[in-house]
């Protein structure tokens, strides 16, 4: 019989032949544009509380100063208020004598202020004096104190030393303040450099500030 020449189906013929190899990979294409960001999430929970950090350094010293007075001789008149002199800063911050006698204040706080006296007496027999703080030129009530002072000249000398507590602003000045009561030859006394032992000089009076809040 003749030969059978039908045509075989394409689609027929490619199911039997071998998969070829897959190509080399193409370059990269350009990124994309962004996109919108999405929306922000719930917030987590706190988390504990750290440890605490180590201490800081102290902070700085508040407002003071330290003075005194070198005249030889400052007569208390007889039932005179007489503001005491300070004729020497040692140092200060703050603070500053003003006029001879004004203890000024350069900030608003609470002040420490400490002093001691020298008096002494040319009269005999026992004599009065008081003394006592002022501010800004009137009276601190309850400030006063009296002292008796006893004997004649050096054997008289005493010394009068305590302290006052004050609430100052800028700008208020404070006068510690002394009168003889009973004598007309009170003074305040200073002495100088004496020997057997050597010794260094006595202030008529030593005053010092310190800030206490």
């Amino acid at each position: 019989s003749a030969p059978d020449f039908s045509p075989i189906s394409l689609t027929q013929s490619s199911r039997h032949r071998p998969q070829g190899e897959t190509g080399a990979t193409g370059p990269k294409g350009d990124a994309g544009a962004t996109g919108p960001a999405g929306p922000t999430g719930p917030q987590g929970e706190t988390g504990p509380q750290g440890p605490a950090g180590l201490q800081g350094a102290p902070g700085g010293f508040g407002a003071h100063g330290s003075f005194f007075d070198t005249t030889p001789s400052v007569a208390l008149t007889l039932d005179q208020a007489i503001p005491v002199p300070l004729n020497t800063t040692a140092f200060a911050n703050g603070v500053s004598i003003v006029e001879g006698t004004k203890i000024t204040f350069a900030v608003t706080g609470k002040f420490d202020i400490q002093f001691s006296t020298q008096l002494q007496k040319a009269d005999g027999g026992s004599d009065w004096v008081s003394v006592w703080v002022e501010k800004n030129g009137s009276n601190i009530s309850w400030t006063n104190t009296d002292v008796l002072i006893t004997g004649t000249n050096t054997a008289s000398r005493h010394i009068v030393a305590w302290n006052f507590f004050v609430d100052v602003a800028v700008g208020d000045f404070v006068q510690l303040m002394m009168s003889s009561t009973t004598s007309t030859q009170m003074s305040i006394v200073s002495v100088g450099t004496q020997t057997g032992p050597d010794r260094p000089e006595i202030p008529g009076t030593i005053l010092t500030v310190n800030q206490v809040g």
